[in-house]
């Protein structure tokens, strides 16, 4: 199960703000440097994590996929490039 599916699925048993802060996160990561994507497993009865860091086309995927879940499509894709695009945007023009 994904983190968006779990987010939908406790954001109809909990306040709708779930929902909120799940998009903050999405707006937050295109604002990264580095994205790390953590998944975490258990087998025979041990939990084990595995992180893996992305290049920027995976990213831009995962972003996507946040955005819509597995079913992405060109739009989500470009709506992520757009929210990485705006964040660099913003930095370079802030941050210097």
């Amino acid at each position: 199960m994904y983190q968006s599916e779990y987010v939908c699925i406790k954001a109809e048993t909990r306040k709708i703000s779930m929902t909120f802060s799940y998009l903050i996160a999405i707006a937050i990561i295109s604002y990264a440097d580095q994205h790390l994507k953590v998944d975490k497993f258990a087998k025979n009865d041990k939990t084990f994590v595995n992180i893996e860091e992305l290049s920027t086309k995976t990213r831009l995927e995962e972003i996507a996929e946040m955005i819509r879940g597995t079913e992405k499509t060109n739009i989500t894709r470009r709506q992520a490039k757009e929210m990485i695009d705006d964040a660099k945007k913003y930095l370079k023009q802030n941050i210097s």
